[in-house]
C-alpha cells in the first residue's frame, strides 16, 4: 500500500505546532507544516511596540572631516527596522546644516545615530525630529 500523499497546504488547525517534516525516502513525499506563529514583538515603533532597550550608550563628539564638520552620535531608542532608520534619516537629514546621517541599527535595541553638521545641532532639536519620524527617543 503506498503512504498518503499531503498537500504543503496543511489542514491542521491554525496557531498549532505540528510534527516535523517528514521524508519518505520509498514515495520521495515530503510534509511541511507552515503554520504561523505569533511573533516574540510584534512589530517596530512605526507599526507596533518593541521591547524596552537594553542599555543606554552616551553620545560621543569627533571632527569627522578637514572641513569643519562635526560629527556627533546619539544612542536612540524604538528602531527594529529598515523603515525606522529610513524615518530617522530623513526628519535628520532635514534639519539645517545636517551634511549627513548614519545609523547602526540595533533592531529593538539602542541604535547609534551618527549626525554630520555644520555646527553641534541642541539637543532638543534632534529629539523633536526624531519624534516627527515616529516614536524614536534619544537615550539617556
Amino acid at each position: 500500500m503506498r503512504p498518503q500523499r499531503r498537500s504543503l497546504a496543511s489542514s491542521a488547525p491554525k496557531n498549532q505546532h505540528s510534527e516535523p517534516p517528514i521524508y519518505n525516502e520509498s514515495s520521495h513525499d515530503m510534509t511541511l507544516d507552515l503554520t504561523l506563529v505569533q511573533p516574540a514583538t510584534s512589530g517596530c515603533s512605526c507599526c507596533g511596540t518593541s521591547p524596552a532597550p537594553s542599555q543606554p550608550a552616551a553620545a560621543t563628539e569627533r571632527d569627522a572631516s578637514p572641513t569643519n564638520t562635526v560629527a556627533r552620535s546619539y544612542a536612540v531608542t524604538g528602531m527594529t527596522c529598515s523603515h525606522c532608520v529610513a524615518a530617522v534619516s530623513d526628519e535628520l537629514s532635514a534639519l539645517p546644516g545636517v551634511a549627513g546621517v548614519e545609523v547602526d541599527l540595533v533592531a529593538g535595541g539602542i541604535s547609534t545615530v551618527t549626525i554630520s553638521s555644520d555646527t553641534a545641532l541642541p539637543r532638543d532639536q534632534i529629539a523633536a525630529a526624531l519624534d516627527e519620524a515616529g516614536d524614536y527617543h534619544l537615550s539617556a
